[in-house]
């Protein structure tokens, strides 16, 4: 009797061993087919290979969910936070998107220690976008109205901070101000001058309090 199960069941094994290699086969015959629609970006396999369940046999990348990693350095990260608004600039053409992950190590990307992994996803992917493009990203990390700004070029900066140089009687006056949110063209001024005041700078001259100058 024994005996007689161990064959009964040596049979039932090989059934379903039988049964599960046929039906991978008839799903092989169809081909293989991915979850969701996207783009290969690496092939592991060539014609004639032999492989197994479970190998790899493509990379895909879904461009659905395409993301931006950029790395912050640790003065920028202070200003920056999950939500806030995001531009890029992708083959001339301007996509939307928000910041969706900020890593909490330095280093994170495999890159700059001393930086820090941001994410930015992007609202409305489409094929215009090559997955491994660099691109630049503008994140609005301030909205700011009504407030008084100068020319980031008409910044100065000393060991007492900030300065510009106002107009006043035709020469350039070296006036204290106290700054505050700024992007690369512009700068907050939140106290030293008021409006109406003219800021004076020069690309080619060095300005020095009390210099005679003629705004242009």
């Amino acid at each position: 009797q024994g005996t007689k199960d161990q064959i009964e069941a040596a049979k039932a094994a090989s059934e379903l061993s039988y049964s599960k290699t046929f039906g991978d086969y008839t799903k092989a015959k169809d081909g293989i087919k991915a979850e969701f629609d996207g783009i290969i970006t690496g092939i592991s396999v060539v014609p004639g290979d032999r492989v197994s369940c479970g190998s790899i046999l493509f990379t895909l990348e879904s461009l659905d969910d395409a993301v931006i990693k950029m790395d912050v350095n640790k003065y920028d990260i202070l200003d920056m936070e999950i939500g806030q608004s995001a531009e890029a600039d992708i083959r001339n053409k301007k996509y939307t998107g928000k910041i969706v992950r900020i890593q909490h190590m330095t280093g994170s990307n495999g890159n700059d220690t001393s930086a820090i992994g941001v994410e930015v996803g992007l609202d409305a992917p489409d094929d215009n976008i090559i997955l491994g493009l660099e691109t630049k990203v503008r994140v609005n990390t301030a909205s700011l109205k009504d407030v008084l700004t100068v020319p980031v070029d008409a910044l100065g900066i000393d060991e007492s901070g900030d300065y510009v140089f106002v107009l006043n009687d035709k020469k350039a006056v070296k006036t204290r101000v106290e700054t505050g949110t700024r992007n690369d063209d512009t700068a907050q001024i939140v106290s030293g001058i008021s409006e109406g005041d003219i800021v004076v700078w020069s690309d080619d001259t060095e300005l020095t309090d009390g210099m005679d100058v003629r705004a242009e």
